[in-house]
């Protein structure tokens, strides 16, 4: 089955969101703020450079930089809408697709976060080698994504992980590997090693 996660495919979908936004509809927003609290708790360095890869509107990277606003918080998505309506509403951020932004972080980075990303991409390996990349020694990763089984998939998932999966996908790349079950979704930790 061929992937329908593009740019294209995910303008349609920010567009909509981002009118939502601006006209002042609560219906539909990707902000959860469950997942943007329990990414801020896995900062332990709030004076440090943070990428949020695959912001989309940016609603993490504008969370994390209010929630710590020594730190330099950056975004990143691949579709070109997304990143203009990040800077729009205030953060910094740059378009790159997820196997390419390490190209300009190359061991920069503190912290790279992908929340909700790697169950829409088809080369998982190739985008933790990535962040692997940008990773300053001793930087962190986290990851959050729907663990496998709990709701129903939905239909741009290309693939969704068990705990024990996301564990053994990790540690493949990173050091002292955690995962956190919060229910529907879970969290992956771990750090350059």
């Amino acid at each position: 089955m061929k992937n329908i996660n593009t740019p294209s495919f995910w303008d349609v979908q920010f567009k909509e969101e981002y009118d939502g936004l601006v006209n002042g509809a609560p219906h539909y927003s990707r902000w959860r703020p469950k997942h943007f609290y329990a990414v801020a708790q896995e900062i332990d360095n709030p004076k440090s450079y943070m990428v949020d890869v695959g912001c989309g509107l940016g609603h993490l990277t504008r969370f994390l930089g209010a929630r710590f606003p020594v730190a330099d918080v950056v975004g990143t998505d691949f579709s070109e809408f997304a990143v203009a309506s990040t800077i729009e509403f205030g953060s910094d951020a740059f378009v790159s697709n997820c196997y390419g932004f390490e190209t300009f972080l190359r061991d920069k980075v503190d912290y790279v976060i992908g929340m909700e990303i790697i169950e829409h991409i088809d080369h998982p390996k190739k985008f933790l080698k990535q962040c692997h990349k940008a990773l300053k020694s001793k930087g962190k990763v986290i990851i959050t994504t729907p663990v496998h089984g709990r709701s129903e998939a939905a239909h741009d998932h290309v693939k969704e992980y068990s705990m024990e999966e996301l564990h053994g996908l990790m540690e493949k790349y990173f050091e002292n590997v955690r995962i956190i079950d919060y229910g529907e979704f879970q969290l992956a930790t771990g750090y350059k090693k």
